[in-house]
């Protein structure tokens, strides 16, 4: 918890009037009656999480309890835009997805840009929950303050791109924006995502699938109404303040085109890269020497053809690609995002045309690329090493850069066949089925899937592992790691460490002492960009940024009228992060849950790192200290990692504290 807090601010309902830009509505669902209904969301719960993923958390705490499992018809799927959608704050686009993942089968939720958010804002809600099944499939269709579910026998079956289009045609409006599920939902993989605008994906948790489970195809929202904001001369001045200084950052250039521009920080001033490339549970060096086919520059001069953007951002990170050349060449679309080119090294591909149509083809069948790939590159893993053979895999050859294996199996990893039945549910179930010591490589926490390495320092094992929803890249992990780049000096991290983040301790990715409190800024940071629905992009996550802590309150007030201090938004924070690690704490999640798996103790990473050879592990007494540490910050048991009876009362979740206590888990 924050340090000599004794308990929150009081929160009470402190008006009758609404709150400005926000739409404060709820529509609910019931897919077994097709029953819908609207309620108002309280000022109180506003105050308390904000909105977004904050209070999707809250509700799913609430409505789920342990004993629904993730396809159970009382599992819920939550909806949410947050307090700051559709504003003239930059990248308020996004939209969460919360519920109960059938991959980790613990909380999970999702995040998505595109420009659904905004709109379901500008229809006048912030929240839709869905409950029940039906038994035919339905799409929603919002329209202002008409909302309707639909017959959709028709599009069951149909890829997303293909919904996206007969939905707007059906309807008349080509403006409308339509958030669906593929082939992948329909069949419960448990790599299915969402997709909204036809690239913009939800991608991680497999919670395409939980929609599958409800027969609910679709979602397509057209909203009218706009909103009303607090103070409109001073939310612009704060907004154009924030969007210039985006502009004005380094980092700027980098994204000029896109995420993939990211790969641009994995290079020092002499070229050595930030993060060895390595093929999926190996440890050797592989600087795979044609790695500059898949360089930006390389992407951006072969295929790239202009930028994309969601609602509000100046970053226009999407990029529209077309393969003129080759046995791809046709393939084009939005879609080619960071995480195609990350994942492609770990099953050693460095084609980019085979890049475009893989990443293309997992929207289309609306499979997370993450949840599809990283799976795919463990069975390769397994192969090379002996444990499998084509007897396991139905006859597929699973060598290393295989371009038609790969092509096959995202197939069947959508549709539950053959061996891709076996990948569908993460590398954890895989493991688990395989056998044979299978288990021991799969880059997991939680279940979930781990991207980044984390053996390269401990505040990345450290926020891969805590984070609510298994191994997240997104919600604790700072980009300290890497401000190896040339325009960050070491002077500038060690104050931006001391004046922001508030650690006692200098940096130094192989001594933790820092790192926990890297990791609770970030997650302070994100948990709280997250109930805004704010991109992380243009924040702290990624180097410098507008979207600071200190930058929000000021944003908040002009476009709402309600204040915060910076204090009182880590608190909230807190709070969020505290309501869904109790959640995780009801279905038996403890200590060792937050530890990484062994092979990050046991198995050396090889590699350069800025211009250095590494030979880096973790080392576990080093990793406990920083946990223990983490632990105390935010007011857990050190024993079981769950949070206290104090930190509970004093963040005002009395009744998760009566719940956790009546369950006999709360720690004495």
């Amino acid at each position: 918890m924050i340090e000599e807090r004794k308990r929150t601010r009081k929160i009470k309902k402190t008006r009758k009037t609404n709150i400005y830009d926000y739409a404060g509505r709820i529509v609910r669902i019931n897919l077994s009656t097709k029953k819908i209904s609207k309620e108002r969301v309280s000022e109180k719960n506003v105050l308390k999480f904000i909105g977004g993923e904050g209070l999707a958390a809250k509700i799913l705490y609430d409505e789920v309890p342990p004993e629904v499992g993730p396809f159970h018809p009382e599992n819920r799927v939550i909806i949410s835009n947050g307090l700051l959608s559709g504003s003239l704050a930059p990248s308020s686009a996004r939209i969460t997805l919360t519920t109960k993942s059938p991959i980790t089968e613990i909380y999970s939720d999702s995040n998505a840009g595109g420009h659904f958010g905004p709109e379901l804002k500008f229809a006048g809600y912030d929240h839709l929950i869905f409950q029940g099944a039906s038994k035919e499939p339905v799409y929603l269709w919002i329209n202002d303050d008409r909302v309707e579910l639909r017959d959709a026998r028709h599009l069951w079956g149909k890829t997303t791109w293909e919904i996206d289009s007969m939905i707007k045609a059906e309807l008349g409006d080509p403006s409308i924006h339509v958030a669906c599920i593929g082939p992948a939902g329909e069949n419960l993989s448990g790599a299915a995502n969402l997709i909204v605008d036809r690239a913009r994906a939800a991608g991680r948790m497999g919670l395409g699938a939980v929609l599958g489970s409800k027969k609910l195809k679709a979602i397509a929202v057209k909203g009218t109404k706009g909103y009303k904001v607090a103070n409109p001369k001073e939310h612009i001045k704060i907004c154009q303040k924030l969007y210039e200084g985006i502009l004005k950052d380094p980092y700027y250039k980098i994204m000029s085109i896109g995420t993939i521009g990211l790969t641009k920080i994995g290079y020092s001033g002499k070229g050595g890269r930030s993060e060895p490339m390595v093929r999926y549970g190996m440890t050797e060096k592989n600087y795979m020497p044609d790695f500059e086919n898949i360089s930006c520059e390389n992407i951006k001069e072969k295929m790239w053809e202009h930028d994309m953007a969601c609602f509000g951002c100046p970053l226009h990170c999407g990029n529209w690609t077309h393969v003129k050349e080759g046995p791809y060449a046709g393939v084009k679309g939005e879609g080619f995002e960071l995480n195609v080119h990350e994942d492609s090294t770990y099953m050693d591909v460095t084609n980019p045309y085979f890049l475009a149509k893989w990443g293309l083809r997992c929207n289309q069948l609306g499979l997370g690329v993450d949840e599809a790939t990283l799976p795919i590159a463990y069975a390769m893993c397994l192969y090379d090493k002996g444990i499998i053979s084509e007897e396991e895999t139905g006859g597929l050859k699973l060598e290393w850069g295989n371009e038609k294996v790969i092509l096959e199996l995202i197939e069947q990893i959508a549709y539950r066949r053959g061996f891709g039945a076996i990948l569908a549910d993460g590398t954890k179930k895989a493991g688990k089925k395989l056998g044979r010591g299978a288990e021991y490589y799969s880059k997991n926490v939680k279940g979930a899937e781990v991207i980044a390495d984390l053996r390269l320092c401990y505040d990345v094992a450290l926020a891969e592992s805590v984070t609510p929803r298994g191994s997240c890249h997104l919600k604790g992990l700072s980009f300290l790691p890497v401000w190896g780049a040339d325009y960050v000096t070491p002077e500038e991290r060690e104050r931006y460490l001391k004046d922001e983040i508030g650690s006692p301790f200098s940096y130094n990715p192989a001594d933790p002492a820092s790192h926990p409190w890297v990791v609770r800024y970030t997650i302070h940071h994100m948990a709280i960009l997250d109930a805004l629905e704010l991109c992380g992009f243009p924040s702290h996550w990624v180097l410098y940024g507008s979207y600071r802590l200190k930058d929000l309150p000021p944003l908040i007030e002009s476009a709402t009228g309600l204040k915060f201090t910076e204090e009182e938004l880590r608190e909230v924070a807190e709070r969020i992060r505290a309501v869904q690690r109790a959640y995780n704490n009801r279905l038996g999640l403890r200590r060792e849950d937050d530890i990484p798996g062994p092979y990050n103790f046991e198995l050396p990473l090889k590699g350069m790192l800025f211009d250095k050879e590494i030979d880096m592990k973790l080392d576990r007494e080093k990793y406990e200290g920083a946990l223990t540490q983490f632990y105390k910050l935010f007011g857990y048991d050190e024993k079981t990692g769950i949070p206290t009876r104090e930190t509970l009362r004093g963040l005002g979740l009395e009744d998760v504290a009566r719940d956790l206590s009546h369950r006999a888990i709360l720690p004495k």
